[in-house]
């Protein structure tokens, strides 16, 4: 799919929700985010903006407007394929449930979009896209049943083995 990098058009806001037995893992802070990009555009996304919350809610049939945390705003370019990685400004204090995740950004140019892997998922994306300057304020009405693919990296101990020892 192209979003959460839909760069065809000025405007992109999506939402995707992910399950916490999608996830995988219980409470921690995540520090980065990935896509496995499929084709690189090299649009800059002004106003580039990812929001996280936790949530109860098993799906979604709409944006929603409260309870974000920002964890990144800026800008954001697509640097190439394969998988490419977000550094959250702020980490993410995730508590094991379901995760609500907003990318959006507004821009004055558009040119061709990203892709990035997606599997189907109905009722956890909701999706929209247009020209002007709404950007992650807009409120269309477009749901969609393919979701990005998505890594989710919290914290990490980089060990290594200083004496060449089998690991206790």
């Amino acid at each position: 799919v192209g979003w959460p990098f839909y760069t065809f058009y000025m405007d992109s806001r999506t939402d995707m929700l992910y399950l916490g037995s999608e996830i995988g893992f219980g409470a921690t802070p995540i520090y980065r985010i990935g896509f496995n990009v499929i084709s690189a555009a090299p649009q800059v996304m002004n106003g580039f903006n990812i929001k996280m919350q936790n949530t109860t809610n098993t799906s979604i049939s709409g944006f929603t407007s409260s309870g974000w945390t920002t964890v990144y705003s800026g800008t954001y370019s697509v640097s190439g394929t394969g998988w490419r990685w977000i550094e959250l400004q702020t980490p993410f204090s995730y508590n094991g449930t379901n995760l609500l995740i907003e990318i959006c950004f507004d821009n004055t140019s558009y040119t061709s979009n990203s892709t990035v892997a997606s599997t189907t998922a109905s009722g956890k994306i909701y999706h929209y896209h247009t020209d002007g300057n709404t950007g992650c304020t807009m409120t269309g009405t477009s749901s969609a049943t393919l979701r990005p693919n998505i890594c989710i990296m919290g914290p990490y101990i980089n060990l290594k083995n200083q004496n060449n020892e089998v690991p206790k």
